[in-house]
């Protein structure tokens, strides 16, 4: 038997000035919304069907969630706090201006604000997973997160043994975009068996 998980990315955020809005709570824009809502209608058409959203607490995740109870709405849901984006304000720098740091995880101006690492966002990532494996088993769940989160453990899923390269890299090959989904499919010991990445567009 097998478990299946959707960790899902939320939607189109407000972000006019192009910040690095990291925790803020910044609502969704139309077009984010949609996103989900076109997603979810395609889930649904392929007959998926949640027994559980888990969702991060923030405001876009709290929306985009929103929108998949639309179309979900026997599935239950609950917020985790480790499924949050990582710790850490640049809300005075623009996207790409933190990008051009390069590792921006390893920079020095990153480090100097307390920049949480990404061995700490992997581990609280792996914990939901594998807490919502374990008391789920055999089900189909929702796991509603952020770009980066999910991205690390995406990687670290496929690329076991290997040593963290820069996320700029990993946005050219492993980053979902807004309102995608990568679907997970788990055996019976919860090892992955296949994944697919899911978008409505």
């Amino acid at each position: 038997m097998q478990t299946t998980i959707y960790l899902i990315r939320h939607g189109e955020p407000h972000n006019p000035n192009k910040i690095v809005y990291g925790r803020l709570p910044v609502p969704l824009t139309e077009k984010g919304r949609k996103q989900i809502k076109n997603l979810g209608e395609k889930l649904k058409k392929e007959q998926v069907s949640p027994d559980i959203i888990i969702s991060s607490p923030l405001r876009r995740t709290i929306e985009t969630t929103e929108e998949l109870k639309k179309i979900f709405s026997d599935a239950p849901v609950v917020y985790e706090e480790n499924l949050q984006e990582y710790y850490g304000d640049f809300s005075d720098m623009t996207i790409d201006q933190f990008e051009a740091l390069g590792n921006y995880y390893h920079a020095k101006e990153t480090l100097a604000r307390n920049i949480e690492q990404p061995e700490s966002v992997l581990e609280r990532m792996f914990g939901v997973m594998k807490h919502a494996f374990t008391a789920h088993k055999e089900k189909t769940i929702f796991l509603v997160s952020h770009g980066d989160p999910i991205m690390w453990l995406f990687w670290k899923l496929t690329n076991p043994h290997d040593a963290m390269p820069s996320p700029l890299v990993l946005h050219e090959t492993h980053l979902l975009g807004q309102g995608q989904a990568l679907k997970l499919v788990l055996d019976e010991k919860g090892e992955m068996k296949s994944h697919q990445v899911i978008s409505a567009l």
